[in-house]
């Protein structure tokens, strides 16, 4: 299993953005990723951390706040929709 502090790491290492920018309450595209860029990180969520994501999720996790994704992937790693989590 993996903490959020992993996801972190990782998100930091395939977007190029700044840890502290992740900590921010604004999505991966606020952050100036493009659609294209945020549409292959989620694919590289999804092989690294070998979850399946459904359209919904991916719709989410898009425009999920950089802060709280992390806590998504971990929660989807689980076993409980990401579509559960309280905003």
């Amino acid at each position: 299993m993996f903490d959020d502090d992993e996801v972190v790491e990782f998100l930091v290492g395939v977007t190029g953005l700044e840890r502290a920018d992740l900590g921010s309450s604004l999505s991966l595209l606020d952050l100036g990723l493009s659609s294209f860029r945020v549409m292959q990180t989620l694919m590289q969520i999804e092989e690294t951390f070998g979850i399946e994501l459904s359209d919904e999720e991916v719709v989410r996790f898009a425009s999920a706040p950089a802060e709280i994704l992390a806590s998504l992937v971990e929660k989807r790693a689980r076993g409980s929709s990401a579509t559960d989590h309280d905003r």
